[in-house]
């Protein structure tokens, strides 16, 4: 069972994760958590351009709330250009730009997003590390801990357990 690769920009580590502790890493993201109570989980370094899919897709600073912009084709061409991020051609101001699906004029959705066969729910963020395009799945905490605790837990375990 492969581990979960967690990236904490306050703490500036990167590492993995036991299946097994991921409960007690749980535990901590709070302490080290700005803002919101999100999780930001590395989905991965990319030396080459990368698309980015998703229904109603927009485009925003690395901010829980904005502003975003909608993308037209619901797509977003990313590549690094002189070490900055240039989005469908158009270069980023920021070093750092997230991308949400779903978002309308009556609010946010919760449609995923995909990175070429990889699709995530919550936002990506894509940023320069390292002179490379580091793609970052960025969740409400909630929506972690409910996804990682039902896939750990057994069905074998007490009713009461499995209900929490």
């Amino acid at each position: 069972m492969r581990g979960l690769e967690v990236s904490s920009p306050c703490a500036g580590r990167r590492g993995r994760v036991s299946p097994l502790r991921a409960p007690v890493l749980l535990l901590l993201l709070p302490a080290l958590a700005q803002g919101a109570e999100t999780v930001r989980i590395a989905m991965g370094e990319r030396a080459g351009p990368v698309t980015l899919k998703g229904r109603n897709l927009a485009a925003g600073p690395d901010t829980e709330d904005g502003p975003f912009t909608p993308l037209g084709a619901g797509e977003a061409r990313i590549r690094l250009l002189k070490g900055r991020l240039e989005v469908n051609g158009i270069l980023a101001e920021p070093l750092a730009v997230r991308f949400r699906a779903g978002e309308t004029d009556r609010g946010t959705g919760d449609e995923p997003i995909h990175a070429g066969t990889t699709g995530v729910r919550g936002d990506v963020v894509a940023l320069v590390h390292r002179g490379r395009l580091l793609l970052v799945n960025v969740l409400p905490l909630e929506d972690y801990v409910v996804a990682v605790l039902g896939g750990e837990m057994p069905p074998s375990f007490p009713l009461e357990a499995l209900r929490a």
